[in-house]
């Protein structure tokens, strides 16, 4: 029996990113290291067991149809026999809700989703695609890619596959609350915390808001190192870090210590004023936000306190 199921959200001016290009794949260890897909392509490959399929890939070339099945087989669905015709934006995300709906128990076709425009360029998705791409917004499936766009008919890299497989996997197991088994046993991969971020250009300065949230069932008590409780990195679009929010700055050295409760979250606001490093401002362009909440405890992935943001400097 199929499980209705009713989405009552209110979105108020957020913008939430998950998904960019960038590069992965047998390339330097530095480059590995300041690739912000990294944490996703290394929760799959150990999750999955399969290095063996993204050794001497790049996360920023296009995944093939027939590399899409395979990863799709290897992962998240063994049993998926359709054959992807194109590997679009849209039919990609289309693809993941589908199997997060198949093993969720959910009808499509009986949501009901909120009457919101989500993306600016909604119209240029496809008909049959749209209602997939919404459920995939609201179930942190896939987000956009700046300035409110999901860009539908792009192709999808090796760098967004992953980040969906590991996205799909999260919202299967987090619509699956009652198979408690698995969670006890650690298999899958399953959150504790999630951050969401948001920004706005205002004042020649780009202010940033974002909070850390306690997505568990239970009270959680989480410690900061030091008064820095976040680290915000900018980077162009030649890869470099033209930008850090810690770059000459002093933090008392005590450990702070805080509770949330189930549900709970705890918000920062920071103001960048366009200035790189060294006092110069940027030029216009395109530039990535990495905004990471450093709490201490070393059990916690990376992923699930990082947030990255495409930031479009006029």
């Amino acid at each position: 029996m199929t499980k209705k199921k009713i989405l009552s959200l209110t979105i108020a001016g957020t913008l939430m990113l998950t998904t960019a290009i960038t590069a992965f794949g047998a390339t330097t260890k530095q480059e590995k290291e300041n690739h912000w897909a990294q944490p996703f392509a290394t929760r799959v490959e150990e999750a999955y067991g399969i290095q063996y399929f993204m050794e001497n890939k790049s996360l920023r070339d296009i995944i093939s149809s027939q590399e899409l099945e395979e990863l799709i087989k290897a992962t998240i669905d063994e049993d998926f026999s359709q054959k992807i015709q194109e590997t679009t934006r849209e039919k990609v995300v289309s693809t993941m809700v589908e199997i997060w709906a198949e093993k969720t128990d959910t009808n499509l076709e009986e949501m009901i989703l909120p009457m919101i425009l989500v993306y600016n360029d909604t119209d240029e998705i496809d008909f049959d695609y749209r209602t997939n791409v919404m459920v995939a917004y609201f179930h942190g499936i896939a987000k956009g890619r700046g300035d409110s766009m999901f860009v539908p008919k792009d192709a999808v890299t090796f760098g967004e596959a992953v980040t969906l497989i590991a996205n799909t996997k999260d919202a299967i197991l987090k619509e699956n609350t009652e198979d408690k088994d698995e969670v006890e046993n650690g298999e899958g991969m399953t959150k504790e915390f999630t951050t969401t971020a948001a920004y706005e250009i205002k004042d020649a300065s780009v202010v940033f808001d974002f909070e850390l949230t306690n997505i568990s069932d239970e009270k959680r008590e989480i410690m900061f190192s030091s008064g820095q409780q976040f680290e915000i990195e900018i980077i162009n679009e030649k890869e470099e870090k033209v930008y850090t929010y810690s770059h000459d700055k002093f933090f008392t050295m005590a450990l702070i210590m805080k509770t949330l409760e189930a549900g709970e979250s705890i918000s920062w606001q920071d103001t960048w004023d366009l200035q790189d490093n060294e006092g110069n401002l940027v030029p216009a362009g395109e530039y990535q936000a990495i905004i990471t909440v450093l709490l201490m405890e070393e059990e916690i992935e990376k992923q699930q306190l990082t947030t990255i943001m495409d930031l479009h400097i006029k």
